[in-house]
């Protein structure tokens, strides 16, 4: 399990530090893929799935090959 907070705070991070609210699943992984290496998109969306992380980020499937990860608007007002 400390590898998956490990990998939230990375995943924060990436939106914090583009100043973004939002992403695709493609455009994430490539952000960390850059800094960690062997990461994978599977990793990632489970990552961002975890129960424990449930309300920061939502989903929104865009088709069958893109997904939408958005922080939570909670989570916006503090960055």
């Amino acid at each position: 399990m400390a590898v998956a907070m490990d990998l939230s705070n990375e995943i924060l991070h990436v939106f914090v530090d583009s100043h973004r609210t939002e992403m695709t699943l493609n455009e994430l992984h490539q952000i960390l893929a850059n800094r960690i290496t062997g990461i994978t998109t599977d990793t990632v969306l489970r990552t961002v799935r975890l129960p424990n992380l449930f309300n920061l980020f939502n989903l929104q499937p865009i088709s069958n090959e893109l997904c939408l990860i958005q922080l939570s608007p909670k989570v916006k007002r503090y960055f």
